[in-house]
């Protein structure tokens, strides 16, 4: 052995909390990093409800699902996948990847993102599940600030393109998930967890 090499690391001051996020103290960071984890604990669980409510609808409900609608998925998961290398600074058209490969494997993933939704529209309609114009706006005002736009600039724009009506039945499906999770006698583990379940949501190919 020539050299021992450890990693100095900066004392947890406020100093350093302050380069972290401007935090006036470490107690604030600390306060704010415990806030983070028990938001994602909280989120965590309510994906895993809505993931065992998504398994019981697709049990009870056996249709044959239109292949155009599974195709169209599927390409949107690959072009989001083409997306997010390209962000990673992959060279997306010289890439040594197989499409075709990559397709067969998300297909099921995609079947179920579609069975999801239709099962979803369905019960909204049956149910009457509406989206108040408040909410639309709010998620508008949201996405605006991502964007880094104002809302009406952003509002036109997805008018023009149809966006805006997908962005409506998102956010009813969302009505209607959470119409179910108030209705659901799902059972619950003593920390909040529902039992397993396959998620709908998209995931990276790889």
């Amino acid at each position: 052995v020539t050299a021992v090499k450890e990693r100095q690391l900066p004392d947890l001051d406020d100093e350093l909390a302050a380069k972290l996020g401007d935090f006036a103290s470490v107690a604030e960071l600390e306060e704010k990093v415990a806030e983070s984890i028990v938001a994602s604990k909280q989120s965590e669980r309510l994906r895993q409800r809505e993931r065992a409510v998504l398994d019981q609808l697709r049990e009870r409900h056996h249709f044959a699902l239109p292949e155009g609608v599974v195709e169209n998925e599927i390409e949107g998961m690959l072009r989001d996948y083409a997306q997010s290398l390209a962000a990673r600074g992959v060279d997306v058209e010289n890439a040594d990847v197989d499409w075709q490969r990559l397709a067969d494997q998300v297909r099921p993933q995609a079947a179920q993102r579609v069975e999801a939704r239709l099962i979803l529209d369905a019960i909204a309609e049956a149910r009457s599940v509406e989206v108040t114009s408040e909410e639309l706006e709010s998620m508008l005002a949201e996405l605006a600030r991502g964007q880094r736009t104002s809302t009406v600039a952003l509002r036109q724009s997805m008018s023009r393109s149809g966006q805006l009506d997908q962005l409506r039945m998102q956010l009813r499906r969302r009505n209607t998930m959470a119409m179910l999770l108030g209705e659901s006698t799902e059972p619950v583990t003593e920390d909040g967890d529902a039992g397993p379940a396959t998620d709908p949501a998209p995931e990276d190919p790889e």
